[in-house]
């Protein structure tokens, strides 16, 4: 088990012991130690109810759970009980390509320009409306690049929640250009920085600096950005040790199946069938970390399996297809 339950808090690993009516979690770093409140915290990590743990089969309930140190390394825990639902659920995620970042970093002591700043930055994205219009001939759309400033020290990291008015003496600018690629956002957040370092200050006359940065280029390409668009839990689908085993009886899965999938031959493949899970193995074309490994953590190596449709329970010869439905 892998996580920050001990104390100092650490990465390090932990060692879980499972038996009839309780378990213990031992920190196994040396000088590391844990206690029953650095364990009974991690019901509330990514836990909407500390006490209520829903998991595809059923919810784990921790209302009368105790936690007791057996020595500095371990603490037992027991009372917890699973309650079985009435059906099986999965968690289905997914994301979509935004577009491409490249980000500019500053920082402003000037008070009046402090001052002054918000006023001027819808202003400043007028400007670059214009500029991207411009500069690139009508074949960027203004509305496909978003540029926004980011004020820390003004509320930035709430959000918009700060309870209080901020009076900063020092103010760090974060500016962020988001187009749909990586050149484009990159051109842009050119004459952005520039723009940004030289804005028109009421109260002073001719231009000024309005912005130190740190780094020459200021410009630094962030990569791609992506963003949620899948996030449900669905239902129907209830794996159990009958089903996997009338799946098995079918015969589909097999040497063949696998070999087609991954484009070698049957006698590279090694197939273990497990309780509720099938074991499947082949020669990696590169050394793990070498020169000429693509996939150094087998990463994406499930990729082909996506591709495998699995119809309902029919003789064996007609169960399984590959890609667009052609037959094995």
């Amino acid at each position: 088990m892998r996580c920050r339950l001990r104390h100092p808090p650490s990465a390090d690993g932990l060692l879980v012991t499972l038996r009839e009516d309780h378990f213990d979690v031992t920190a196994l770093a040396d000088g590391s130690r844990l206690t029953p409140r650095s364990v009974a915290a991690h019901t509330l990590y990514e836990n909407a109810d500390p006490f209520h743990i829903a998991e595809p089969s059923g919810v784990l309930d921790t209302t009368d759970a105790t936690y007791e140190a057996v020595d500095d390394r371990t603490v037992r825990v027991r009372g917890a009980r699973y309650v079985p639902a009435d059906g099986y659920t999965n968690k289905l995620e997914g994301a979509e390509l935004v577009g491409y970042q490249t980000v500019i970093i500053g920082g402003v002591r000037d008070r009046i320009v402090i001052k002054t700043l918000p006023e001027l930055l819808p202003m400043a994205k007028h400007y670059f409306d214009a500029k991207i219009a411009d500069i690139f001939g009508g074949k960027v759309d203004p509305a496909d690049v978003d540029i926004d400033y980011r004020l820390y020290g003004t509320g930035a990291v709430l959000a918009g929640h700060e309870p209080d008015p901020l009076d900063p003496r020092e103010l760090g600018v974060l500016i962020t250009v988001t187009a749909p690629d990586q050149a484009t956002a990159h051109a842009v957040a050119t004459f952005v920085a520039h723009a940004s370092s030289h804005l028109p200050i009421p109260e002073y006359d001719g231009l000024v600096s309005t912005l130190a940065y740190p780094y020459s280029p200021p410009e630094m390409d962030r990569g791609p950005l992506y963003r949620f668009t899948l996030n449900h839990v669905t239902t129907g689908v209830t794996p159990t040790e009958q089903t996997y085993e009338a799946l098995v009886a079918t015969g589909f899965l097999n040497k063949q199946l696998f070999a087609t999938l991954y484009n070698t031959a049957p006698d590279n493949i090694l197939l273990v069938n497990h309780p509720l899970a099938v074991k499947v193995s082949l020669p990696r074309p590169a050394v793990q970390g070498e020169l000429r490994d693509t996939d150094c953590y087998a990463g994406q190596q499930y990729a082909p399996l996506m591709d495998m449709e699995v119809a309902p329970r029919r003789p064996a010869a007609s169960t399984a297809t590959v890609g667009r439905g052609h037959p094995l």
